[in-house]
């Protein structure tokens, strides 16, 4: 078990350096999957995006408040959109993926969608709404 892990994280870190180091793709998509890469810094829009974002999945009972960190979100190019990332807290020495999904928000309809890997565009809407369990 011990060996898995060392070779998981030799492996992790090799991966993380060599796309550190490597050339941007030429297909914008390959780049990042649902919109453009994104700094620590993010404008107001993004910051708005992010609040509707949490207040919508918090309020339905997706996740709850204290399992949300952050979001990273930013305009998507020739849309209304903000695409991103939700992110969950870190709370071991050494964690793997912190993401809770992939979203679009419309600010401008107050609406936020999982993002739709397949159609490559926002997915079901997700509401205030609390969701119900079959």
């Amino acid at each position: 078990m011990r060996s898995a892990l060392a070779l998981w994280l030799a492996l992790s870190v090799s991966l993380t350096a060599a796309c550190a180091e490597s050339e941007p793709p030429d297909n914008p998509q390959e780049t990042a999957p649902i919109g453009p890469v994104l700094t620590a810094v993010q404008d107001a829009s993004s910051i708005e995006a992010c609040d509707l974002l949490r207040e919508t999945v918090v309020a339905n009972g997706t996740y709850r408040d204290e399992q949300i960190y952050g979001c990273e979100l930013g305009p998507r190019e020739g849309t209304d959109l903000h695409t991103g990332r939700l992110n969950a807290h870190c709370r071991e020495e050494i964690c793997g993926s912190v993401l809770l999904g992939w979203y679009a928000v419309d600010l401008e309809a107050g609406r936020v969608y999982d993002w739709d890997y397949e159609e490559w565009q926002p997915g079901e809407e997700i509401t205030s709404s609390p969701r119900t369990s079959n």
